[in-house]
């Protein structure tokens, strides 16, 4: 046996502080059909997710001049209908510390992981305590354990990926009971340290092997990892890229994540529509897109607007065409939560507020209306159909999306600007609809010109006829069609309960 392998045997033993005081939040897995998430019982789980990388390595349990206690950030976005955090592990090429100056490693020893005996007093005990209070709130985590862009070509990882599979495997052994942990490998790799490398390919499957082994309670990197008791996914490079473009067929890939970068102007529904469409079918969704107060990332961008930040506009834009493109889920950004910025630090592309003051952001608040919309359709069984719609549909941040249910008993369409478009209503079936028009900015319904709005679905129109000699019917949104007037036009039968 080497070296390697028997320190990693004697670290999995190591007693781990469990202080979770809530019942284990039900594991995950990928539905039959393939196209999303849902909890062991077959229950629907629509991803709502928040983006935290620095969460683990910034945050306190205290209070402090320079940041509340990270309770706060939990209370909150539970309350908002959050039920996803991604985060990292480890920043840098060696690991990280953390606010409590505890290194992750023993002098940058990836080997050995710095363990102290009694809870709370290292680094892991704190990653245990982010698990734990995560779980305590209902949230899940997709854990991140090493940003790929910071490993080089003589990093250890890549020297030896033996080296990969053991900590990999130490990690998938410690929090082997925390159902509340999804694994995301990955991170951000520019082309140069990207999936498409042959050396790139095999350290990551030896990552993806060591975290299964390690679940598994198995100790053989030889290829042949169990994968079907945990869910597993991959983080990309930005610019649009998605696992799928070289991973989709790995056997340890469960769902694809996408990252199209924050910018003002992107086709997010473009990429997610592609994933969707892979076989074989396999859930996906965007996982960072147009960051709430944030500079653009595009240069050219920046320079014809300059100083301007993205807007909730772009946010609720993001997340409507992902979801209706066929994204199972979304996840939110805003700029002072990737760097979790403390009170006066100025981080980069925009991040000049402190975390705590913008846990209220517009778009973070309507992110929920997003999920307890599609939570309340009659069945989650759905995707994208561009042929719902007749004629012109728009381009560039106008362009309608439209989506239906498998069974062609409801359909929705999402016009960002509040843009007129027509609907081919012999594509829905059941009779006859009710027309319902949802306000993205408030989650409420309208039922008159706009301004009359209910906490409850109240139908604009009904009987509508649908289904085989039905006409096309034109819809036009309340309001004045423009930049932050956006809408959705739900068509159901309105006598339908609700999930």
């Amino acid at each position: 046996m080497n070296r390697h392998a028997s320190i990693f045997i004697l670290l999995a033993l190591t007693p781990v502080w469990h202080t979770s005081t809530a019942e284990p939040l039900p594991q995950l897995r990928v539905s039959e059909d393939g196209r999303r998430l849902e909890h062991g019982n077959g229950t629907p789980f629509f991803w709502l997710g928040d983006t935290t990388w620095q969460i683990i390595r910034k945050s306190t349990l205290e209070e402090s001049p320079s940041q509340p206690s990270v309770r706060r950030y939990f209370e909150t976005r539970s309350a908002l209908g959050f039920n996803v955090l991604q985060t990292a592990l480890n920043a840098g090429a060696l690991g990280s510390s953390n606010a409590y100056g505890h290194a992750a490693f023993v002098d940058g020893d990836l080997t050995r992981p710095r363990l102290i005996d009694g809870p709370d007093n290292d680094y892991w005990d704190y990653v245990d305590t982010i698990v734990n209070l995560a779980a305590d709130h209902g949230l899940y985590l997709a854990l991140l354990p090493w940003w790929q862009q910071s490993i080089a070509d003589d990093h250890p990882f890549m020297q030896d990926p033996a080296i990969a599979y053991e900590h990999y495997r130490w990690l998938g052994a410690r929090y082997r009971r925390q159902t509340n942990i999804l694994w995301v490998l990955g991170g951000d790799p520019k082309p140069d340290r990207n999936e498409s490398h042959p050396a790139r390919l095999r350290m990551i499957r030896a990552q993806a092997e060591g975290l299964a082994d390690g679940i598994n309670g198995e100790n053989r990197f030889d290829g042949l990892a169990d994968y079907g008791t945990w869910l597993f996914s991959y983080h990309p490079g930005g610019g649009g890229r998605s696992s799928a473009d070289y991973l989709h067929n790995e056997p340890w890939l469960d769902f694809n994540l996408i990252q199209t970068t924050t910018r003002f102007n992107f086709d997010n529904w473009r990429t997610v529509a592609t994933s969707f469409w892979q076989s074989p079918p396999k859930p996906v969704l965007d996982s960072e897109v147009a960051y709430e107060d944030s500079l653009p990332l595009d240069g050219q961008e920046k320079e014809e607007r300059p100083g301007e930040k993205t807007s909730a506009w772009e946010v609720r834009r993001a997340a409507y065409w992902n979801v209706l493109a066929g994204g199972f889920g979304h996840t939110y950004g805003h700029r002072s939560f990737i760097s979790w910025t403390l009170r006066g630090e100025i981080n980069h592309n925009g991040a000049d507020t402190p975390w705590f003051e913008r846990l209220d952001a517009p778009g973070a608040v309507q992110m929920g209306h997003l999920r307890r919309l599609i939570e309340s359709l009659p069945t989650p069984h759905r995707l994208p159909d561009q042929s719902l719609l007749l004629g012109r549909i728009g381009s560039g941040s106008s362009r309608c999306q439209p989506m239906r249910a498998y069974d062609r008993s409801y359909a929705m369409v999402y016009s960002p600007e509040g843009r007129p478009f027509t609907f081919k209503m012999a594509a829905l079936k059941g009779g006859s609809v009710a027309g319902f028009w949802f306000n993205p900015r408030s989650g409420k319904w309208s039922f008159g010109a706009g301004t009359e709005e209910s906490d409850h679905p109240v139908p604009f129109v009904r009987d509508l006829p649908v289904g085989e000699g039905s006409t096309e019917q034109r819809f036009e949104p309340p309001g004045r069609a423009g930049p932050g007037n956006d809408w959705v036009l739900v068509l159901r039968n309105a006598n339908v309960t609700a999930n």
